[in-house]
Protein backbone atom coordinates (compact mmCIF):
# COMPACT_ATOMS: atom_id res chain seq x y z
CA UNK A 1 0.00 0.00 0.00
CA UNK A 2 2.89 2.35 0.56
CA UNK A 3 4.43 1.72 -2.32
CA UNK A 4 1.35 2.70 -4.67
CA UNK A 5 0.85 5.64 -2.49
CA UNK A 6 4.35 6.57 -2.98
CA UNK A 7 3.97 6.27 -6.88
CA UNK A 8 0.99 8.49 -6.91
CA UNK A 9 3.09 11.09 -5.55
CA UNK A 10 6.15 10.85 -7.94
CA UNK A 11 3.47 10.87 -10.94
CA UNK A 12 1.30 14.19 -9.64
CA UNK A 13 4.81 15.85 -8.92
CA UNK A 14 5.64 15.00 -12.39
CA UNK A 15 2.72 16.42 -13.79
CA UNK A 16 2.68 19.58 -11.78
CA UNK A 17 6.51 19.93 -12.90
CA UNK A 18 5.31 19.10 -17.14
CA UNK A 19 2.54 21.70 -16.38
CA UNK A 20 4.40 24.37 -14.72
CA UNK A 21 7.44 24.25 -17.57
CA UNK A 22 4.94 24.03 -20.38
CA UNK A 23 4.40 27.71 -19.71
CA UNK A 24 7.21 28.51 -22.02
CA UNK A 25 6.16 28.93 -25.94
CA UNK A 26 7.16 30.41 -29.11
CA UNK A 27 5.26 33.45 -29.82
CA UNK A 28 5.23 34.59 -33.70
CA UNK A 29 3.36 37.28 -35.55
CA UNK A 30 4.00 40.10 -38.11
CA UNK A 31 4.06 44.17 -37.37
CA UNK A 32 2.36 46.04 -40.13
CA UNK A 33 2.03 49.79 -40.66
CA UNK A 34 -1.78 51.75 -40.44
CA UNK A 35 -1.16 51.53 -44.18
CA UNK A 36 -1.22 47.56 -43.76
CA UNK A 37 2.72 47.30 -45.01
CA UNK A 38 4.84 45.32 -43.31
CA UNK A 39 7.69 46.86 -41.51
CA UNK A 40 11.38 45.42 -40.80
CA UNK A 41 13.49 46.54 -37.94
CA UNK A 42 10.59 46.76 -35.73
CA UNK A 43 12.21 46.22 -31.90
CA UNK A 44 10.15 43.11 -30.36
CA UNK A 45 11.50 42.75 -26.57
CA UNK A 46 10.25 41.42 -23.14
CA UNK A 47 9.63 44.06 -20.99
CA UNK A 48 12.12 44.46 -18.12
CA UNK A 49 14.60 41.92 -19.53
CA UNK A 50 17.26 41.89 -22.40
CA UNK A 51 15.53 39.25 -24.56
CA UNK A 52 14.52 40.28 -27.80
CA UNK A 53 14.61 40.38 -31.18
CA UNK A 54 13.68 42.20 -34.44
CA UNK A 55 11.20 42.24 -37.52
CA UNK A 56 12.63 40.96 -40.78
CA UNK A 57 12.16 42.18 -44.13
CA UNK A 58 8.36 40.95 -44.22
CA UNK A 59 7.58 42.64 -40.83
CA UNK A 60 7.49 38.73 -39.10
CA UNK A 61 9.06 38.11 -35.73
CA UNK A 62 9.73 34.54 -33.31
CA UNK A 63 10.33 35.33 -29.88
CA UNK A 64 9.97 32.83 -26.92
CA UNK A 65 8.02 33.98 -23.73
CA UNK A 66 6.06 33.12 -20.43
CA UNK A 67 2.20 33.39 -20.29
CA UNK A 68 1.87 36.14 -18.30
CA UNK A 69 5.00 38.26 -20.08
CA UNK A 70 4.29 41.61 -21.84
CA UNK A 71 5.73 41.97 -25.32
CA UNK A 72 6.82 45.72 -25.70
CA UNK A 73 6.72 46.70 -29.85
CA UNK A 74 9.12 49.76 -30.53
CA UNK A 75 10.22 51.55 -33.82
CA UNK A 76 11.16 54.59 -34.54
CA UNK A 77 8.17 57.19 -35.77
CA UNK A 78 5.80 54.82 -34.55
CA UNK A 79 3.94 54.99 -31.22
CA UNK A 80 5.73 51.87 -28.69
CA UNK A 81 2.62 49.11 -28.35
CA UNK A 82 2.81 46.59 -24.97
CA UNK A 83 0.64 43.23 -25.06
CA UNK A 84 0.55 41.01 -22.97
CA UNK A 85 1.12 36.90 -23.41
CA UNK A 86 -1.75 34.58 -22.75
CA UNK A 87 -2.36 31.23 -24.60
CA UNK A 88 -2.06 32.00 -27.88
CA UNK A 89 0.63 31.52 -30.39
CA UNK A 90 0.44 34.70 -32.46
CA UNK A 91 0.27 38.04 -31.67
CA UNK A 92 -0.21 40.67 -34.56
CA UNK A 93 0.43 43.90 -34.16
CA UNK A 94 -0.20 47.10 -35.99
CA UNK A 95 2.04 49.66 -35.13
CA UNK A 96 0.18 54.12 -35.06
CA UNK A 97 2.03 56.81 -36.60
CA UNK A 98 3.82 58.68 -33.51
CA UNK A 99 2.60 62.62 -33.42
CA UNK A 100 5.32 63.80 -31.77
CA UNK A 101 7.42 62.40 -35.18
CA UNK A 102 5.26 64.43 -37.77
CA UNK A 103 6.75 67.64 -36.73
CA UNK A 104 10.98 67.90 -36.57
CA UNK A 105 12.56 67.96 -32.87
CA UNK A 106 15.91 70.15 -32.44
CA UNK A 107 18.62 69.99 -29.88
CA UNK A 108 18.84 73.52 -28.36
CA UNK A 109 20.85 75.01 -25.63
CA UNK A 110 20.99 72.99 -22.00
CA UNK A 111 20.53 69.99 -24.07
CA UNK A 112 16.37 71.37 -24.45
CA UNK A 113 14.49 69.84 -27.13
CA UNK A 114 12.18 72.39 -29.20
CA UNK A 115 10.85 72.52 -32.72
CA UNK A 116 11.86 74.61 -35.00
CA UNK A 117 9.23 76.81 -35.52
CA UNK A 118 9.08 77.64 -31.66
CA UNK A 119 12.34 79.17 -31.97
CA UNK A 120 13.18 83.26 -31.64
CA UNK A 121 16.86 82.71 -33.21
CA UNK A 122 18.37 81.28 -36.07
CA UNK A 123 19.85 77.61 -35.78
CA UNK A 124 21.06 75.28 -38.03
CA UNK A 125 21.80 71.56 -37.93
CA UNK A 126 25.16 69.25 -39.84
CA UNK A 127 23.77 65.86 -39.76
CA UNK A 128 26.30 63.57 -38.57
CA UNK A 129 27.46 61.74 -42.24
CA UNK A 130 28.22 65.29 -43.80
CA UNK A 131 30.44 65.30 -40.80
CA UNK A 132 32.06 61.83 -41.01
CA UNK A 133 32.31 61.90 -45.13
CA UNK A 134 34.30 65.26 -44.90
CA UNK A 135 37.17 63.24 -43.23
CA UNK A 136 38.66 65.68 -41.46
CA UNK A 137 41.05 64.89 -39.17
CA UNK A 138 40.07 68.34 -37.16
CA UNK A 139 36.18 68.30 -36.16
CA UNK A 140 36.43 72.38 -37.11
CA UNK A 141 37.40 71.86 -40.49
CA UNK A 142 35.04 69.27 -41.05
CA UNK A 143 32.37 72.02 -40.43
CA UNK A 144 33.61 74.08 -43.57
CA UNK A 145 30.58 74.88 -45.97
CA UNK A 146 28.59 72.80 -44.14
CA UNK A 147 26.50 75.73 -42.40
CA UNK A 148 25.58 79.42 -43.71
CA UNK A 149 26.79 82.19 -41.92
CA UNK A 150 30.20 80.11 -40.88
CA UNK A 151 33.53 80.42 -41.77
CA UNK A 152 36.70 78.04 -41.08
CA UNK A 153 39.66 78.87 -42.00
CA UNK A 154 42.26 76.12 -41.87
CA UNK A 155 45.71 77.68 -40.53
CA UNK A 156 48.11 75.44 -42.57
CA UNK A 157 48.20 71.67 -44.28
CA UNK A 158 50.58 70.04 -41.70
CA UNK A 159 49.26 67.20 -39.20
CA UNK A 160 46.66 67.91 -36.45
CA UNK A 161 46.38 71.24 -38.15
CA UNK A 162 44.29 74.17 -36.22
CA UNK A 163 41.29 75.21 -37.36
CA UNK A 164 39.35 78.80 -37.21
CA UNK A 165 35.76 79.00 -36.63
CA UNK A 166 33.77 82.10 -36.95
CA UNK A 167 29.67 82.66 -37.06
CA UNK A 168 28.57 85.77 -39.06
CA UNK A 169 32.00 87.03 -39.13
CA UNK A 170 34.02 89.10 -36.49
CA UNK A 171 32.51 90.85 -33.55
CA UNK A 172 35.46 92.15 -31.66
CA UNK A 173 38.69 93.26 -32.55
CA UNK A 174 40.50 92.67 -28.85
CA UNK A 175 39.06 89.76 -28.12
CA UNK A 176 38.18 86.44 -28.95
CA UNK A 177 35.62 85.75 -32.18
CA UNK A 178 35.32 81.97 -31.38
CA UNK A 179 32.42 80.50 -30.75
CA UNK A 180 31.60 78.43 -27.49
CA UNK A 181 31.32 74.51 -28.19
CA UNK A 182 29.03 72.28 -26.35
CA UNK A 183 29.23 68.59 -26.58
CA UNK A 184 25.81 67.22 -24.91
CA UNK A 185 25.17 70.26 -22.95
CA UNK A 186 28.89 70.38 -21.20
CA UNK A 187 30.79 73.61 -22.57
CA UNK A 188 34.46 72.29 -23.32
CA UNK A 189 37.55 74.50 -24.15
CA UNK A 190 38.91 75.25 -28.11
CA UNK A 191 41.77 77.18 -27.73
CA UNK A 192 44.52 77.35 -29.75
CA UNK A 193 47.81 78.36 -28.19
CA UNK A 194 50.70 78.65 -31.04
CA UNK A 195 53.63 79.89 -30.79
CA UNK A 196 56.71 80.88 -32.77
CA UNK A 197 60.10 80.36 -30.42
CA UNK A 198 62.40 82.08 -33.14
CA UNK A 199 60.89 85.10 -32.50
CA UNK A 200 63.73 87.44 -33.62
CA UNK A 201 64.85 90.38 -35.71
CA UNK A 202 65.38 88.07 -39.01
CA UNK A 203 61.80 86.74 -38.42
CA UNK A 204 57.79 87.85 -38.48
CA UNK A 205 54.98 86.31 -36.79
CA UNK A 206 54.07 84.31 -39.48
CA UNK A 207 56.38 81.47 -38.42
CA UNK A 208 56.80 78.56 -35.52
CA UNK A 209 54.98 75.56 -35.51
CA UNK A 210 50.83 75.05 -35.86
CA UNK A 211 49.66 73.14 -32.84
CA UNK A 212 46.23 71.72 -32.78
CA UNK A 213 43.10 73.55 -31.61
CA UNK A 214 41.47 71.41 -28.57
CA UNK A 215 38.21 70.45 -30.61
CA UNK A 216 40.45 68.09 -32.42
CA UNK A 217 40.09 65.93 -28.72
CA UNK A 218 36.40 65.38 -30.46
CA UNK A 219 36.05 61.73 -32.32
CA UNK A 220 34.28 62.49 -35.30
CA UNK A 221 32.55 58.87 -35.15
CA UNK A 222 30.81 59.72 -31.87
CA UNK A 223 29.00 62.49 -32.96
CA UNK A 224 25.45 62.34 -34.03
CA UNK A 225 24.29 66.06 -35.23
CA UNK A 226 26.16 69.33 -34.69
CA UNK A 227 23.83 72.60 -34.51
CA UNK A 228 24.90 76.11 -34.75
CA UNK A 229 23.44 78.73 -32.81
CA UNK A 230 23.64 82.79 -34.03
CA UNK A 231 21.21 84.63 -32.74
CA UNK A 232 21.44 86.67 -29.91
CA UNK A 233 18.78 84.83 -27.75
CA UNK A 234 20.48 81.16 -28.56
CA UNK A 235 22.96 82.21 -26.10
CA UNK A 236 21.35 83.65 -22.92
CA UNK A 237 21.71 80.25 -20.96
CA UNK A 238 25.74 80.21 -21.93
CA UNK A 239 26.68 83.60 -20.46
CA UNK A 240 28.88 85.78 -22.06
CA UNK A 241 31.10 82.93 -23.41
CA UNK A 242 28.65 82.61 -26.11
CA UNK A 243 29.10 86.05 -27.28
CA UNK A 244 29.98 84.64 -30.82
CA UNK A 245 27.54 81.75 -30.89
CA UNK A 246 27.13 78.41 -29.87
CA UNK A 247 28.59 74.87 -31.64
CA UNK A 248 26.54 72.74 -30.21
CA UNK A 249 27.33 68.97 -30.21
CA UNK A 250 25.25 66.12 -29.70
CA UNK A 251 26.65 62.54 -29.36
CA UNK A 252 25.44 59.31 -30.30
CA UNK A 253 23.89 57.27 -27.44
CA UNK A 254 22.32 53.78 -27.06
CA UNK A 255 18.95 52.47 -27.96
CA UNK A 256 16.64 50.05 -26.20
CA UNK A 257 16.58 46.07 -26.80
CA UNK A 258 18.66 46.67 -29.60
CA UNK A 259 22.58 45.69 -29.26
CA UNK A 260 24.81 47.27 -32.00
CA UNK A 261 28.41 46.81 -32.93
CA UNK A 262 29.54 49.38 -35.54
CA UNK A 263 33.35 49.55 -37.37
CA UNK A 264 34.24 52.78 -38.73
CA UNK A 265 37.85 52.09 -40.96
CA UNK A 266 38.95 54.91 -43.32
CA UNK A 267 42.38 55.02 -45.00
CA UNK A 268 43.09 58.48 -47.39
CA UNK A 269 46.20 59.81 -48.77
CA UNK A 270 47.38 62.98 -49.17
CA UNK A 271 49.63 64.73 -51.80
CA UNK A 272 50.82 68.22 -51.92
CA UNK A 273 49.36 70.80 -54.20
CA UNK A 274 49.01 74.80 -55.09
CA UNK A 275 52.79 75.49 -54.93
CA UNK A 276 54.41 78.12 -56.64
CA UNK A 277 56.33 77.61 -59.75
CA UNK A 278 59.73 78.19 -59.50
CA UNK A 279 62.28 79.32 -62.24
CA UNK A 280 64.97 76.21 -63.66
CA UNK A 281 66.74 78.29 -66.22
CA UNK A 282 69.17 80.24 -64.20
CA UNK A 283 72.18 78.69 -61.81
CA UNK A 284 72.69 80.04 -58.17
CA UNK A 285 74.82 83.69 -58.91
CA UNK A 286 74.25 86.92 -60.85
CA UNK A 287 76.18 89.14 -62.47
CA UNK A 288 79.85 89.77 -62.20
CA UNK A 289 81.48 92.77 -60.17
CA UNK A 290 81.64 95.03 -63.55
CA UNK A 291 77.94 94.14 -64.06
CA UNK A 292 79.32 92.76 -68.22
CA UNK A 293 78.13 89.05 -67.17
CA UNK A 294 76.52 86.64 -65.45
CA UNK A 295 78.53 84.11 -62.82
CA UNK A 296 78.22 81.37 -61.39
CA UNK A 297 78.42 81.59 -57.10
CA UNK A 298 78.13 78.13 -55.32
CA UNK A 299 76.89 77.73 -51.73
CA UNK A 300 80.05 78.32 -50.06
CA UNK A 301 80.01 81.98 -51.46
CA UNK A 302 76.29 82.36 -49.47
CA UNK A 303 75.22 83.97 -52.82
CA UNK A 304 71.30 84.25 -52.39
CA UNK A 305 70.15 84.96 -55.32
CA UNK A 306 69.62 82.30 -58.49
CA UNK A 307 70.38 84.87 -61.16
CA UNK A 308 73.33 82.93 -62.84
CA UNK A 309 74.41 81.97 -65.74
CA UNK A 310 71.88 79.06 -68.09
CA UNK A 311 72.13 75.80 -66.32
CA UNK A 312 72.62 74.59 -69.47
CA UNK A 313 75.54 76.53 -69.95
CA UNK A 314 77.64 74.34 -66.85
CA UNK A 315 78.52 71.27 -66.12
CA UNK A 316 80.30 69.15 -62.81
CA UNK A 317 83.92 69.08 -62.91
CA UNK A 318 83.70 65.45 -60.79
CA UNK A 319 85.48 66.56 -57.79
CA UNK A 320 85.30 64.20 -54.69
CA UNK A 321 85.58 66.45 -51.89
CA UNK A 322 82.89 69.02 -52.76
CA UNK A 323 80.81 68.61 -49.89
CA UNK A 324 77.21 70.37 -51.30
CA UNK A 325 77.47 68.07 -54.30
CA UNK A 326 78.17 64.90 -54.82
CA UNK A 327 79.00 65.31 -58.67
CA UNK A 328 81.35 68.42 -57.64
CA UNK A 329 81.45 71.70 -58.87
CA UNK A 330 79.50 73.22 -60.97
CA UNK A 331 81.72 75.17 -64.04
CA UNK A 332 81.80 76.49 -67.46
CA UNK A 333 80.97 74.19 -70.11
CA UNK A 334 83.89 72.45 -71.64
CA UNK A 335 85.96 73.27 -68.64
CA UNK A 336 84.49 69.87 -66.44
CA UNK A 337 84.16 66.37 -66.53
CA UNK A 338 81.58 66.77 -69.41
CA UNK A 339 78.24 65.85 -67.33
CA UNK A 340 76.13 68.46 -67.98
CA UNK A 341 74.20 70.80 -64.99
CA UNK A 342 70.77 69.85 -64.06
CA UNK A 343 67.87 71.55 -62.29
CA UNK A 344 66.65 69.58 -59.18
CA UNK A 345 63.50 69.53 -57.99
CA UNK A 346 62.88 71.27 -54.74
CA UNK A 347 59.44 69.53 -54.30
CA UNK A 348 61.19 66.00 -53.79
CA UNK A 349 60.92 66.88 -50.41
CA UNK A 350 57.21 65.99 -49.67
CA UNK A 351 56.14 62.67 -50.13
CA UNK A 352 52.71 60.78 -49.61
CA UNK A 353 50.73 61.49 -46.79
CA UNK A 354 48.87 58.81 -44.93
CA UNK A 355 45.54 59.08 -42.69
CA UNK A 356 44.80 56.05 -40.92
CA UNK A 357 41.21 56.42 -38.56
CA UNK A 358 39.43 53.35 -36.96
CA UNK A 359 36.58 53.21 -34.45
CA UNK A 360 34.76 50.91 -32.26
CA UNK A 361 31.41 51.20 -30.42
CA UNK A 362 28.91 49.26 -29.08
CA UNK A 363 25.53 50.73 -27.93
CA UNK A 364 21.99 48.81 -26.85
CA UNK A 365 19.99 48.39 -23.60
CA UNK A 366 16.66 47.62 -22.13
CA UNK A 367 13.99 49.71 -21.38
CA UNK A 368 15.49 51.33 -18.21
CA UNK A 369 19.03 51.43 -19.06
CA UNK A 370 20.69 52.86 -22.40
CA UNK A 371 24.39 52.87 -22.78
CA UNK A 372 26.90 53.24 -25.62
CA UNK A 373 30.60 52.98 -25.48
CA UNK A 374 33.81 53.74 -28.34
CA UNK A 375 37.22 53.70 -29.30
CA UNK A 376 39.18 55.22 -31.32
CA UNK A 377 42.30 55.45 -33.03
CA UNK A 378 43.62 57.76 -35.54
CA UNK A 379 47.15 57.89 -37.15
CA UNK A 380 48.13 61.17 -39.42
CA UNK A 381 51.51 60.91 -41.06
CA UNK A 382 52.04 64.20 -42.63
CA UNK A 383 53.56 64.78 -46.45
CA UNK A 384 56.62 66.06 -44.89
CA UNK A 385 58.79 63.73 -43.43
CA UNK A 386 59.18 63.18 -39.50
CA UNK A 387 55.79 64.76 -39.39
CA UNK A 388 52.75 62.94 -37.62
CA UNK A 389 50.28 63.23 -35.24
CA UNK A 390 47.85 60.38 -33.25
CA UNK A 391 44.56 60.40 -31.55
CA UNK A 392 43.50 58.12 -29.20
CA UNK A 393 39.53 58.12 -27.48
CA UNK A 394 37.68 56.34 -25.32
CA UNK A 395 33.74 57.50 -24.96
CA UNK A 396 30.83 55.80 -22.62
CA UNK A 397 27.97 57.13 -22.38
CA UNK A 398 24.95 55.89 -20.05
CA UNK A 399 21.00 56.71 -19.57
CA UNK A 400 19.29 55.09 -16.85
CA UNK A 401 15.67 55.29 -15.49
CA UNK A 402 16.62 55.11 -12.15
CA UNK A 403 12.54 55.47 -10.55
CA UNK A 404 9.37 56.32 -13.11
CA UNK A 405 10.52 60.37 -12.84
CA UNK A 406 13.77 60.20 -12.36
CA UNK A 407 16.68 60.03 -15.11
CA UNK A 408 20.28 59.78 -15.25
CA UNK A 409 22.48 60.44 -18.15
CA UNK A 410 26.12 60.15 -17.76
CA UNK A 411 28.88 60.35 -19.66
CA UNK A 412 32.54 60.46 -19.89
CA UNK A 413 35.73 60.67 -22.52
CA UNK A 414 39.29 60.60 -21.89
CA UNK A 415 41.24 61.60 -25.23
CA UNK A 416 45.33 61.48 -25.86
CA UNK A 417 46.76 63.48 -28.68
CA UNK A 418 49.54 64.58 -30.28
CA UNK A 419 52.40 64.17 -32.00
CA UNK A 420 55.59 65.89 -34.26
CA UNK A 421 54.84 69.43 -35.51
CA UNK A 422 57.30 71.39 -38.33
CA UNK A 423 58.61 74.91 -38.36
CA UNK A 424 56.38 76.90 -41.44
CA UNK A 425 56.16 79.94 -42.67
CA UNK A 426 58.14 82.84 -42.83
CA UNK A 427 61.11 81.78 -40.99
CA UNK A 428 64.62 80.40 -41.69
CA UNK A 429 64.31 77.46 -39.02
CA UNK A 430 60.99 76.47 -41.39
CA UNK A 431 60.78 74.22 -43.95
CA UNK A 432 58.85 76.49 -46.40
CA UNK A 433 61.44 79.43 -46.41
CA UNK A 434 64.58 77.19 -47.19
CA UNK A 435 62.40 75.18 -50.11
CA UNK A 436 61.59 78.11 -52.06
CA UNK A 437 64.09 80.04 -52.16
CA UNK A 438 66.64 76.89 -52.58
CA UNK A 439 68.60 77.60 -55.69
CA UNK A 440 67.71 75.06 -58.57
CA UNK A 441 71.24 73.78 -58.74
CA UNK A 442 71.39 72.57 -55.17
CA UNK A 443 70.30 69.16 -54.69
CA UNK A 444 68.77 69.07 -51.10
CA UNK A 445 68.21 65.78 -50.74
CA UNK A 446 72.38 64.92 -51.93
CA UNK A 447 70.84 62.13 -54.39
CA UNK A 448 67.75 61.05 -51.97
CA UNK A 449 64.39 62.43 -51.89
CA UNK A 450 61.63 62.72 -49.15
CA UNK A 451 61.99 59.99 -45.89
CA UNK A 452 65.13 58.31 -46.89
CA UNK A 453 66.93 61.86 -47.20
CA UNK A 454 65.32 62.80 -44.28
CA UNK A 455 67.23 59.59 -42.82
CA UNK A 456 70.19 60.07 -44.08
CA UNK A 457 72.46 63.03 -41.55
CA UNK A 458 75.01 62.69 -45.08
CA UNK A 459 71.81 64.82 -46.78
CA UNK A 460 72.43 67.90 -44.56
CA UNK A 461 75.71 67.22 -42.39
CA UNK A 462 78.81 67.81 -43.98
CA UNK A 463 82.56 67.85 -42.38
CA UNK A 464 84.48 70.61 -41.53
CA UNK A 465 88.47 70.05 -40.75
CA UNK A 466 90.09 70.56 -37.76
CA UNK A 467 86.56 71.33 -36.33
CA UNK A 468 84.32 69.38 -33.93
CA UNK A 469 81.00 70.57 -35.42
CA UNK A 470 79.43 69.76 -39.02
CA UNK A 471 78.61 72.42 -41.09
CA UNK A 472 74.68 72.27 -42.46
CA UNK A 473 74.67 71.53 -46.48
CA UNK A 474 72.12 73.92 -47.93
CA UNK A 475 72.35 76.02 -50.43
CA UNK A 476 73.66 79.34 -48.39
CA UNK A 477 75.92 77.31 -46.21
CA UNK A 478 73.45 77.28 -43.07
CA UNK A 479 72.00 80.89 -43.41
CA UNK A 480 68.90 79.33 -44.16
CA UNK A 481 68.31 75.86 -42.51
CA UNK A 482 67.90 73.13 -45.62
CA UNK A 483 64.30 71.66 -44.79
CA UNK A 484 65.73 68.13 -43.91
CA UNK A 485 67.82 69.59 -41.72
CA UNK A 486 64.89 71.21 -39.91
CA UNK A 487 62.72 67.87 -39.97
CA UNK A 488 65.78 65.69 -38.91
CA UNK A 489 67.41 67.45 -35.97
CA UNK A 490 64.47 69.67 -34.71
CA UNK A 491 62.04 68.58 -32.75
CA UNK A 492 58.05 70.12 -31.70
CA UNK A 493 56.46 67.80 -29.58
CA UNK A 494 53.29 67.88 -28.01
CA UNK A 495 51.35 65.40 -25.69
CA UNK A 496 47.74 66.29 -24.97
CA UNK A 497 45.59 64.58 -22.22
CA UNK A 498 41.96 65.51 -21.37
CA UNK A 499 39.45 64.13 -19.41
CA UNK A 500 35.46 65.13 -20.49
CA UNK A 501 32.48 64.51 -17.64
CA UNK A 502 29.14 65.44 -17.35
CA UNK A 503 26.11 63.90 -14.80
CA UNK A 504 22.60 65.17 -15.03
CA UNK A 505 19.34 64.05 -13.16
CA UNK A 506 16.00 64.76 -14.60
CA UNK A 507 13.06 64.91 -12.48
CA UNK A 508 9.34 64.76 -13.62
CA UNK A 509 7.79 66.79 -10.63
CA UNK A 510 4.35 66.80 -12.27
CA UNK A 511 3.35 65.81 -16.57
CA UNK A 512 4.08 69.94 -17.37
CA UNK A 513 6.81 70.54 -15.13
CA UNK A 514 10.41 69.09 -14.81
CA UNK A 515 13.63 69.57 -13.10
CA UNK A 516 17.03 68.99 -14.68
CA UNK A 517 20.43 69.60 -12.80
CA UNK A 518 23.87 68.59 -14.35
CA UNK A 519 27.61 69.03 -14.07
CA UNK A 520 30.49 68.83 -15.06
CA UNK A 521 34.40 68.93 -16.16
CA UNK A 522 36.57 69.50 -18.71
CA UNK A 523 40.40 68.93 -17.82
CA UNK A 524 43.97 68.82 -19.85
CA UNK A 525 47.32 69.47 -19.88
CA UNK A 526 49.17 70.34 -22.99
CA UNK A 527 52.90 68.90 -22.11
CA UNK A 528 55.46 70.48 -25.17
CA UNK A 529 59.11 70.14 -25.80
CA UNK A 530 60.73 72.28 -28.72
CA UNK A 531 64.37 71.44 -29.77
CA UNK A 532 66.78 73.16 -32.08
CA UNK A 533 69.61 71.34 -32.93
CA UNK A 534 72.99 73.39 -33.18
CA UNK A 535 74.07 74.86 -35.94
CA UNK A 536 70.20 76.01 -36.61
CA UNK A 537 70.17 79.08 -38.49
CA UNK A 538 68.15 80.89 -35.85
CA UNK A 539 69.47 79.06 -32.72
CA UNK A 540 73.43 78.38 -33.97
CA UNK A 541 73.97 77.06 -30.12
CA UNK A 542 70.63 74.91 -29.73
CA UNK A 543 67.71 75.74 -28.00
CA UNK A 544 65.20 73.44 -25.79
CA UNK A 545 61.66 75.22 -24.77
CA UNK A 546 59.13 73.03 -21.85
CA UNK A 547 55.37 74.45 -21.73
CA UNK A 548 52.65 73.34 -19.70
CA UNK A 549 49.42 74.15 -20.37
CA UNK A 550 46.74 73.40 -18.05
CA UNK A 551 43.50 74.56 -17.98
CA UNK A 552 40.01 73.21 -16.29
CA UNK A 553 36.88 74.29 -16.76
CA UNK A 554 33.46 73.36 -13.72
CA UNK A 555 30.00 74.03 -14.81
CA UNK A 556 26.58 73.10 -13.14
CA UNK A 557 23.71 74.49 -13.66
CA UNK A 558 20.17 73.85 -12.78
CA UNK A 559 16.67 74.33 -15.22
CA UNK A 560 12.88 74.18 -13.90
CA UNK A 561 11.17 73.70 -17.79
CA UNK A 562 6.97 74.28 -17.91
CA UNK A 563 5.38 72.87 -20.79
CA UNK A 564 1.94 73.50 -19.78
CA UNK A 565 -0.70 73.24 -22.38
CA UNK A 566 -4.22 75.07 -21.65
CA UNK A 567 -6.13 74.03 -24.60
CA UNK A 568 -5.23 72.96 -27.91
CA UNK A 569 -4.50 76.47 -29.39
CA UNK A 570 -2.85 78.47 -25.95
CA UNK A 571 -0.13 76.68 -23.97
CA UNK A 572 3.44 77.81 -22.13
CA UNK A 573 6.51 76.69 -22.71
CA UNK A 574 9.45 78.39 -20.72
CA UNK A 575 12.58 77.54 -19.00
CA UNK A 576 13.69 78.84 -15.78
Amino acid sequence: MGKKLQFIIIVLFMNFGLTSFGQVQTINGTVTSEEGLPLPGVNVFIKGSTTGTQTDFDGLYSINANQGDILVFSFIGKETQEVAVSNQSTIDVTLADESAALEEVVITAQGIRAKPRSLSYALETVEADDVQKSRETNLVSALSSKASGVQVTTSSGSVGASANIRIRGNTSITRSNSPLFVVDGVPIDNSSFSEDPTQTNNNSSLGGSDFSNRAIDINSNDIASVSILKGIAAQTLYGLRAANGVVLITTKKGQAGKTKLTINSTLSFAEHNQVPDLQKRYAQGGHDQDGAGLVYRGPETFEGDSWGPLISDLEFDGATDYPFDRNGRLVPAGTGNGMPAMAYDNYDFFKTGITEDISVGISGGSEKLNYRASIGKLNQEGISPNEEFERKTFRIDLRANLTENLILDASGQYTNSGGNRVQRGSNISGIMLGLLRNTPTFDMGNGKTGQAAANDPATYFYDIPGSELPGQRSYRDGIYNSPYFTVARNINLDDVNRTIGRMALTYDITDWLSFKTSGSIDRYTDTRKIGFDIIDASFGNGRVINDVIANQDVNWSGIFNILYNVNEKFGLDTNI
